[in-house]
């Protein structure tokens, strides 16, 4: 928040406990501590924030998935070697989605509907990469096979709306909206894991095309 003067005398000061390093600080507007100049948000740009971009302009929220683009999926994944490999990959793909399906990017109270399909959209994508990361960390002898692997994505595709709409019976989430149907859901998260396994077609054929039939459906019943 612009106070109109530095600093120095209130936020940095000992008595109060507190203190700001001007090199890992980044403001909309101008201001100093001690002197030196706070880096200023470029104007377009949107503003980081805990793993989040919060657009100055409009307040629509994405998640900072820049952050995160160069490391490696499978770094980020906990292998289960159980003696169930098919229902323990189908439970890891489902919180896969879990995790990343806050309010703040589903709400269309304060997104629009664009920004929220596109965040939809980027954590179908997400989960696609971490299934297959997970797929290839297994024994070829406990690799799901392509049955398993389309009822999974096809359980990932149903439970995702019963997820996005869930959070609106939740006092937490007070005035929480999502006004992206449950067949827009769907297309996103086909498309999604279409876009992901398409390059490696020759291992996954039989997924492909009950994503393409899939797909097929919804584009029909548009028209």
């Amino acid at each position: 928040r612009d106070r109109g003067g530095d600093w120095s005398s209130d936020v940095c000061s000992s008595d109060l406990g507190v203190s700001v390093n001007p090199e890992k600080t980044l403001v909309n507007f101008e201001t100093s501590i001690n002197g030196h100049k706070v880096k200023r948000l470029v104007k377009g740009q949107e503003f980081p924030y805990c793993g989040t971009f919060i657009n100055t302009n409009t307040l629509h929220i994405t998640k900072d998935r820049e952050r995160y683009k160069d490391l490696a999926v499978v770094d980020s994944l906990t292998v289960e070697f159980s003696k169930t490999p098919g229902k323990t990959f189908h439970r890891k793909v489902l919180n896969s989605f879990k995790i990343q399906c806050h309010a703040m990017f589903m709400d269309t109270t304060f997104n629009s509907p664009t920004v929220v399909a596109r965040n939809i959209f980027e954590s179908f994508v997400e989960s696609a990469n971490k299934m297959f990361a997970y797929n290839r960390c297994l024994p070829t002898q406990k690799q799901p096979s392509a049955d398993i692997t389309i009822r999974t994505i096809g359980g990932l595709v149903d439970l995702a709306f019963v997820l996005i709409k869930s959070k609106e019976k939740n006092p937490k989430n007070s005035g929480y909206r999502c006004e992206i149907s449950k067949t827009e859901i769907r297309w996103l998260a086909l498309r999604a894991f279409h876009s992901v396994l398409k390059p490696r077609q020759s291992k996954y054929r039989e997924e492909l095309l009950w994503l393409d039939d899939q797909l097929l459906q919804l584009t029909s019943r548009k028209g």
